[in-house]
């Protein structure tokens, strides 16, 4: 009832390979992270836990302009964490997990807490159109995607994990 009050200040030292050919829109390549954190009261900490965070992202060409795009997630964390460390991804990248627009698209946000999560997301990319405005470059990509998760020892251990899936359509604009 009166939630979880206090900071949690937390350390993390991790190490990311990047071979992507473009940032914000790759075509190939792949990047990925790893990470492990730490939360004391001896750095202001009101929590005391440690966690664990590998992510891994994939692109390849197919045909044309068509690219797939996997990206797996796997985090945990031990100790007094607090439920909005068991709902979020450490990491390089901190995200929400399992759920929202960053790792579980279709499925409840903060709905599936757990001291380890993994996410899978399988995307197929296409750029049907890309226009020149005043000298600049406009891209309308479209994917179809697939996202999937488990939590396991979430805040009843006792409930046995399930496979949460969502999966739709997105549509994005690039410039340059």
């Amino acid at each position: 009832p009166n939630g979880e009050p206090g900071l949690a200040s937390v350390i993390q030292l991790g190490v990311a390979v990047d071979t992507r050919d473009d940032e914000p829109n790759p075509s190939r390549g792949f990047f990925v992270d790893a990470s492990v954190r730490d939360a004391q009261p001896a750095w202001g900490s009101a929590f005391s836990f440690a966690g664990f965070n590998v992510t891994g992202r994939l692109y390849a060409p197919v045909y044309a302009s068509v690219v797939v795009a996997e990206r797996v997630v796997v985090d945990g964390v031990a100790g007094d964490a607090p439920w909005r460390e068991r709902v979020r991804f450490g990491g390089l990248v901190e995200g929400n997990g399992i759920g929202g627009q960053d790792s579980g698209r279709g499925i409840r946000l903060a709905r599936y807490p757990g001291r380890l999560r993994a996410s899978w997301q399988h995307e197929l990319r296409a750029t049907p159109l890309v226009l020149d405005v005043w000298g600049n470059s406009l891209a309308l990509p479209v994917a179809v995607f697939f996202d999937s998760g488990v939590a396991l020892f979430g805040v009843d251990d006792a409930v046995a994990p399930r496979l949460l899936v969502g999966g739709g359509l997105s549509f994005r604009l690039v410039w340059n």
